[in-house]
């Protein structure tokens, strides 16, 4: 039901549900829906690119600073513990 309709916005209207033309739009949006979560993996390695990329310090001449070696051996603990 569409409430709030004419000039005055006092008429309304009965839209029948499950018709063909909104069967259509659910149809559409689904299959948008889909094309999307089939981008998941994609978006997801960009996502470790970029925080690779952020976390990088990089110091006069253009060189990248490297991590502690207490930083990189907590990196190691952590891909242990989620195996």
């Amino acid at each position: 039901m569409t409430l709030g309709l004419g000039d005055n916005g006092n008429l309304w209207e009965f839209q029948r549900i499950g018709t063909e033309s909104e069967k259509g739009s659910v149809e559409k949006e689904l299959q948008e829906l889909r094309a999307r979560l089939s981008e998941i993996d994609s978006w997801k390695k960009r996502r470790a690119e970029i925080d690779d990329e952020l976390a990088k310090v990089w110091i006069e001449g253009g060189k990248e600073l490297q991590e502690p070696e207490f930083v990189q051996h907590e990196a190691t603990t952590d891909v242990q513990k989620d195996n």
